[in-house]
């Protein structure tokens, strides 16, 4: 056999090797890739069911406040009846006093 060949036998070795390593080591890196997003993906999901519970938490409060504004409205105009009530009183009695 001539030096040529062999050489030209171990370069055709050789490609196949070579491919398979590179193919190896771009697996490794597309795999941590995964891996990285992958927890990126879950800090996200996780925040997203932080917000939703906030936004729960919110319309909530924001009934609450809602109610207890209509509450005070209701306070408030008792209480301008009850004024009204006894302004008229007070009018009739020094009128008939």
């Amino acid at each position: 056999m001539s030096i040529g060949l062999i050489l030209l036998a171990a370069f055709f070795i050789a490609i196949p090797i070579a491919v398979k390593y590179a193919l190896a080591f771009e697996t490794k890196s597309l795999l941590d890739q995964l891996k990285k997003q992958e927890e990126e993906v879950k800090y996200m999901a996780a925040q997203l069911r932080a917000l939703e519970r906030e936004k729960v938490v919110t319309r909530r409060a924001m009934r609450h406040v809602r109610g207890q504004h209509q509450q005070a409205q209701v306070r408030r105009t008792m209480i301008e009846e009850k004024l009204e009530r006894t302004r008229y009183l007070v009018d009739n009695q020094l009128v008939t006093a």
